[in-house]
């Protein structure tokens, strides 16, 4: 059990990440720029605060498991999958020669006074990032076992073969 510690702290960390980011979004999302009101380069049937505040609330319920979840290993893959949708999400911009100002860190690339290219490297690097640490905490939660997901099975009732419990 001591050994899991470090990783929940890990996870904890990405889960404040993404609670930060999605915060950042939702607050970039109130303003009033013509940029809001266009049609999402990939989403097309959506405007661009549509996307923003849907990114924003998804990395929220996201940043609510990573810090509920007890499983390294259920944490580590619902971490790996949201990273994988915002790299795709990232490629197909890219594929569709979007150059619009990344919207990824919300309203700090603004208070910053950042670059678009600025804004792209801190993005890539953060899914670099957090990419890694997910992958860290899985193959470790693999290796020991994940004794936390495991002991939610453990803890519960003794059933028997007629399916009662004991």
């Amino acid at each position: 059990m001591v050994q899991m510690r470090p990783y929940m702290v890990v996870m904890r960390f990405a889960a404040l990440v993404l609670a930060s980011t999605g915060i950042l979004k939702l607050l970039d999302s109130l303003g009033q720029h013509d940029y809001y009101q266009e049609q999402d380069a990939l989403f097309f049937f959506l405007n661009n605060r549509q996307i923003i505040l849907l990114a924003g609330a998804l990395e929220l319920g996201l940043a609510a498991f990573l810090w509920l979840e007890k499983s390294l290993q259920q944490s580590s893959l619902a971490l790996i999958w949201f990273c994988s949708i915002l790299a795709t999400y990232k490629l197909g911009l890219v594929y569709t020669y979007n150059i619009r100002p990344c919207s990824c860190l919300g309203i700090l690339g603004r208070l910053l006074k950042m670059s678009n290219r600025q804004l792209e490297l801190a993005t890539w690097l953060l899914l670099l990032c957090l990419i890694f640490l997910a992958i860290a905490t899985l193959s470790e939660s693999r290796r020991i076992g994940d004794p936390q997901g495991k002991a939610q099975v453990a803890n519960g009732p003794d059933v028997g073969s007629d399916g009662y419990a004991r």
